[in-house]
């Protein structure tokens, strides 16, 4: 089952707003990827980050970016 873009967008309107700017990365990197070709576009619209943040978060993660202590 594929969700839609409204089913994206209201899932990173609830939990985008709890974490911060480095989680937010990571949250979305993972919804990129998951989506596949197109991933970085449709989730930098949704969520309301740049297509840079997304990308930038793509570089972190690919890099090994350390899990928070948190």
């Amino acid at each position: 089952m594929e969700a839609s873009r409204e089913a994206l967008a209201r899932s990173f309107t609830t939990v985008l707003s709890h974490l911060n700017e480095v989680q937010r990365r990571v949250v979305t990197r993972a919804a990129s990827a998951a989506l596949g070709q197109g991933g970085k576009t449709a989730v930098a619209e949704v969520s309301d980050m740049s297509r840079n943040a997304v990308i930038k978060a793509e570089r972190e993660v690919v890099a090994g970016i350390e899990p928070s202590s948190r």
